[in-house]
């Protein structure tokens, strides 16, 4: 086990100290809510913002964002790699890129030195994503994007301003490369007053306490939370073990996109790799290196230890392999818009650890950020204004050990980011919303449901244009300890009465789609995966869904097996008795086959079936997950019916056999991913 020596010295020094800091990155985001101009900022809560230590350790972090903290570490580094020697008091630096540390272009970091009685202590920073920055749609994200720059305004580690004051030509630039400057320039703004107020907190602190001993309490805070992560790590087994998920594609390409993740404890540590992972995509779905670390630790953090304080001390026992050229860790001019979806990786860590871990983790969510970004002209005051309309309607968060998924909710990777009130959203935009609803039986069936997605439904009076970039509309998110999977996503346009997918060739990705007057949007987003076999659910729960309005009749006896009858409705246990009798009876069990078999690569495995018993689910490349009864995560497969096999088996290949522990005396479950 790695001891680092620690001085705890003072303890209650030390706590007083930690929650001063908490204080300050809470006082941080009230600032940039009472002063930002977007509303993705001021109701949507799209930023982050934190401390870090002179050294660029993570200190505290406020209720933010958890794919925004790893970026703000790598991007402070790198920026203060190349400033260094010339760093003083007062100034300001900004970025955005990628590939130096960034997320996506619209997340725009902006940070500023700490000094206390002329030396430099710590650094203040706030990342916010911006409406827009520029690229070949407006609001920048596009669901088929090729490169890069065809997303916007790169801007690379540099000094926006001095003595507190921002550089008018650089800002004055910036400006000129976006389509709203007006909010852009408030939030800019107000990132940068988040960070003077840090600054000014943090000079108090240490007016308080003498810098020598607050940094050393630093150091502690650090350490201590790096000894709970490595005592938790080392409670468990040591071993590996791996998940496989999907991606629907990358908006260039159908094919699926894999990531594969492999986790392995040893000791006190724990190693995430991501070798086998789909390769650099043609589209949007890449992340630089940062984000694979960033998903790793986040997957880890919320399996073993989501109570504890996130810092960099908490990350040190964490390491990580993303290949180079894999969309984990792709190379310029890739595209990365699609960063959030790529953030599923995260809840693919966690299914990951759900052998070992399976009483914390939850079944998958709906991870996609379905991003979209509505383009058009408001006349509402009589002079034509344009307008961009940015939402991310969440999804259902996966059942778990003991309870059910949440409903609509941001997932993992989004942390604290709120939904936007429809109140507001009409206020600010030419849109009516129709329809605001959780979407009934959209949660995955389970002993504990998966979470509901909504529906969310608006008309536009004005043409203008769409784009969006999500997942989980074709693949769904998966189950856990044989829960089915969640309902998948779609993004539908009504024109004169009549429904349509926006996008039929790859439905959660689309690129400046034109809209009518009057039309009609539709997004309904994606349920989680349900926990455990729904055929132990308690009926009395069931009861209870279907009275929320949640699940219906059919879909109770169906995927419960629980009969309902009557006005108002009550259990009928002995018809629900025979009834799960007859459900459980049905469940497809196989032989398994081991032999080389298709050659794998981006898109889902194939297995070869043979059923002699016609099942109307499993048509010739169907989808399914596939569980041993004994372990907890699924394999995701594509089925190829081959007559010439044995009766009820399952043809896999080797690859397939020793990374999840199957053999040909293993007996599996298959089901349906509908």
């Amino acid at each position: 086990m790695n001891n680092r020596t620690s001085t705890v010295s003072d303890p209650i020094s030390r706590e007083v100290i930690r929650n001063r800091l908490e204080s300050i990155v809470r006082e941080m985001a009230e600032v940039t809510l009472r002063t930002a101009r977007s509303a993705v900022v001021y109701t949507g809560r799209d930023f982050s913002c934190g401390i870090l230590t002179k050294e660029r350790d993570l200190l505290a972090v406020g209720t933010s964002i958890p794919i925004h903290i790893f970026p703000i570490i790598w991007q402070v580094n790198l920026t203060v790699a190349k400033f260094q020697e010339t760093i003083e008091e007062g100034d300001i630096f900004i970025g955005n890129d990628p590939y130096d540390g960034g997320t996506h272009l619209n997340d725009v970091l902006i940070f500023m030195p700490v000094f206390f009685r002329g030396q430099l202590v710590a650094y203040a920073a706030n990342r916010a994503h911006w409406y827009d920055v520029g690229g070949m749609v407006p609001g920048s994200i596009s669901g088929n994007a090729r490169e890069i720059y065809q997303e916007g305004l790169r801007i690379p580690p540099m000094q926006i301003g001095s003595h507190g004051t921002l550089n008018e030509e650089i800002l004055q630039f910036i400006l000129k490369n976006v389509r709203v400057p007006d909010q852009t320039r408030g939030d800019i703004f107000a990132q940068v007053a988040s960070c003077k107020i840090a600054i000014d907190r943090i000079q108090g602190l240490l007016t308080r306490y003498e810098p020598e001993s607050a940094m050393q309490h630093w150091t502690d805070i650090l350490d201590l939370s790096e000894r709970r992560m490595r005592m938790i790590i080392q409670s468990l087994p040591d071993g590996s073990s791996c998940y496989e998920g999907y991606l629907d594609n990358d908006g260039v390409s159908k094919q699926q996109r894999v990531i594969r993740v492999n986790t392995e404890i040893a000791d006190d540590t724990i190693h995430v790799d991501y070798s086998g992972s789909a390769e650099e995509s043609q589209g949007p779905l890449n992340v630089s290196e940062v984000l694979a670390h960033c998903f790793a630790f986040m997957g880890v953090k919320a399996s073993l230890d989501p109570e504890g304080s996130i810092n960099s001390g908490s990350f040190r026992p964490i390491s990580v392999t993303a290949p180079k050229h894999s969309m984990l860790n792709a190379s310029e001019p890739s595209p990365a818009a699609g960063m959030a979806e790529l953030g599923q990786a995260s809840i693919f860590v966690m299914q990951a650890l759900s052998n070992v871990a399976p009483r914390t983790v939850s079944a998958g969510e709906g991870a996609g950020a379905n991003h979209q970004n509505l383009f058009g002209i408001d006349n509402r005051q009589g002079v034509p204004k344009r307008y961009i309309y940015y939402d991310y309607p969440g999804g259902g968060g996966g059942g778990r050990y003991d309870k059910d998924g949440l409903d609509f909710v941001r997932s993992l990777r989004s942390g604290n980011v709120n939904i936007q009130p429809v109140e507001v959203l009409e206020s600010l935009f030419p849109i009516r919303f129709n329809q605001y609803e959780l979407r009934k039986n959209s949660g995955g069936p389970g002993q504990f449901r998966g979470g509901m997605g909504v529906v969310r439904e608006y008309t536009i009076p004005s043409s203008g244009t769409i784009s969006f970039l999500g997942d989980h509309a074709i693949v769904p998110a998966t189950g856990l300890s044989q829960g089915h999977p969640g309902l998948t996503a779609k993004w539908e346009l009504i024109r004169s009465g009549k429904n349509r997918l926006i996008s039929p060739r790859f439905h959660s990705k689309a690129t400046g789609f034109s809209l009518s007057r009057s039309d009609i949007i539709r997004i309904s987003t994606q349920g989680g995966g349900g926990y455990g076999d729904p055929l132990l659910r308690s009926p009395n729960l069931v009861l209870q869904d279907y009275l929320e309005d949640k699940i219906s009749l059919d879909h109770a006896r169906a995927k419960y097996g629980v009969v309902l009858d009557g006005i108002p409705p009550t259990i009928d246990l002995e018809e629900t008795n025979a009834l799960r009798t007859t459900l459980d009876q049905k469940k497809l069990t196989l032989n398994i086959s081991i032999k080389a078999v298709r050659k794998f690569s981006n898109g889902v495995r194939v297995g070869y079936l043979n059923l002699p018993t016609v099942d109307p689910t499993l048509t010739d490349r169907a989808l399914v997950q596939v569980y041993l009864p004994e372990i907890s995560n699924p394999v995701v497969l594509r089925i190829i019916h081959k007559a010439s096999l044995p009766a009820n088996t399952l043809q896999i290949d080797k690859q397939m056999a020793n990374l999840f522990l199957l053999t040909e005396k293993s007996r599996i479950i298959v089901q349906p991913l509908e």
